[in-house]
């Protein structure tokens, strides 16, 4: 869930201080592949990402190895 947290506080930051064009990476593929969320406890970050996204004029996230 930290990873969820942190994606979003980082989004949150990047809006404020007005960037527009957004990337972001990760190891976990659970936050970069596109699967649907089922877990209760995520369910309301992954709404909130989703409306976070919406803020940008692109948003781009790729996952990176370990």
């Amino acid at each position: 869930m930290l990873r969820n947290t942190t994606l979003l506080i980082g989004m949150q930051l990047a809006e404020e201080i007005g960037i527009k064009h957004l990337e972001a990476y990760s190891d976990s593929k659970l936050m970069v592949e596109k699967y649907e969320v089922q877990h209760e406890d995520l369910v309301s970050y992954h709404n909130a990402t989703i409306n976070m996204v919406e803020k940008f004029r692109s948003f781009y996230i790729n996952h990176v190895p370990r």
